[in-house]
């Protein structure tokens, strides 16, 4: 079968990004600011012409070897790799190794079952998400509830906890309250799911929620097995010392900056991803090469 792949080109099946997990392709932004390059060159065309030189971008590299001005020039270059690099944006490494594993997901069915759905962690999100939102909507004086409407726009989907207006918001219930004391800002997943969720439903304003909730009995159950009782004790005692918080006290809340440019970034590099998706083999992707 591996060989049809390769050889006879048979149909692969197209790249899905997933919200929730697009942050793995955007890894590595190239950073370069436009004013200092331009207020670096502008400074290093002046030392030129107190010298009587004339500036000619493609003799960088002489320059930088020229006594007088070669520290001046050696800055100057290094912000010209920087403006090629944010200019061409190669596909980190990291990215790579993502598409490959989401290609052989998709044609092989090569699944990671390391991962566990049901995790405690995991469960109580899904278990109390719905109380969650309406806690934050209650907090703010918002009439929202669980969004159920997945979008998908070419190769990206993702289905985000609320939307109104021009807003989405995304719920996060931490495991208990030393994780929710530790959250604060906006996590890098966490921030390119969000503008994901704006590329998709046409939104220019996101915001994360942290939300300190109580775990369900059921779950608290699961988690003292082969406890002792004091164990269960103190941790249902921590659960339910919840109840006694104040709304405010249970949420923080973190807005996205940067949404366009951001966009903007995601959709080229979804761009770079899907073409290098589609030209890859099963060789490749097990390193058979």
């Amino acid at each position: 079968m591996q060989q049809e792949w390769h050889n006879q080109g048979t149909d692969i099946v197209p790249l899905q990004l997933r919200a929730s997990q697009i942050h793995r392709i955007c890894t590595n932004k190239p950073y370069f600011d436009p004013v200092e390059y331009a207020h670096t060159e502008q400074d290093f065309i002046a030392t030129l012409e107190k010298k009587k030189l004339i500036y000619e971008p493609d003799q960088i590299d002489l320059y930088c070897e020229t006594d007088g001005i070669k520290t001046k020039a050696q800055k100057l270059r290094g912000l010209m790799e920087k403006r090629i690099l944010a200019e061409e944006d190669p596909l980190p490494q990291g990215a790579k190794t993502y598409l490959q594993e989401l290609w052989l997901e998709a044609n092989c069915n090569f699944y990671d079952l390391s991962l566990n759905p049901d995790d405690p962690k995991l469960l109580k999100g899904n278990m109390v998400e719905d109380d969650a939102i309406e806690l934050v909507g209650n907090l703010y004086q918002l009439n929202i509830k669980k969004n159920d409407n997945r979008i998908v726009k070419g190769n990206i989907t993702g289905e985000c906890d609320v939307t109104y207006n021009t807003v989405v918001r995304d719920a996060k219930c931490p495991e208990n309250w030393a994780s929710f004391r530790k959250k604060t800002g906006i996590e890098i997943a966490y921030f390119w799911q969000l503008v994901t969720y704006c590329y998709l439903y046409d939104c220019n304003e996101a915001y994360l929620d942290y939300i300190l909730m109580k775990t369900p009995r059921e779950l608290i159950d699961i988690m003292c097995i082969g406890k002792d009782a004091t164990y269960k004790e103190k941790l249902i005692a921590s659960n339910d010392a919840i109840d006694n918080l104040t709304l405010d006290q249970r949420v923080k809340t973190y807005q996205a900056e940067n949404i366009q440019s951001s966009i903007e970034f995601l959709l080229s590099r979804a761009s770079k991803a899907e073409e290098y998706y589609n030209n890859l083999t099963y060789e490749e992707c097990m390193n058979m090469n």
